[in-house]
């Protein structure tokens, strides 16, 4: 595949192919019972957008996708508790042997 070099040309590809994503990713959510979203920015055009529920859904999945998530409907509290205190410890180590070395550094630069 290559870029279609005539912008004419290439509007009336991305039309046609635009149309083919669409009818399968509606064929998608009717088989498989999904939800998706489709975004296309072309150039000097207005988006295009598919989605099935909404657009807006969509992005509000992926701004917080455990709020969304049926599977994580439990208490997952004490979880991202624990993580968040081991990665404070991860990055409190981390730190602690950065400063060590900046201060071998320095006591090289000193002799």
């Amino acid at each position: 595949m290559k870029k279609v070099e005539v912008y004419g040309d290439r509007m009336i590809t991305l039309s046609k192919r635009k149309s083919g994503i669409f009818k399968q990713m509606n064929e998608i959510v009717s088989i498989c019972n999904v939800e998706t979203s489709f975004l296309v920015f072309p150039e000097a055009e207005k988006f295009c957008t598919f989605a099935h529920l909404s657009l807006e859904e969509a992005a509000g999945r992926l701004k917080s996708p455990l709020r969304h998530d049926p599977s994580m409907s439990t208490n997952i509290g004490p979880l991202m508790e624990a993580y968040k205190r081991q990665k404070i410890e991860d990055l409190r180590k981390k730190y602690i042997d950065l400063v060590e070395e900046l201060q071998m550094e320095n006591e090289k630069e000193n002799i």
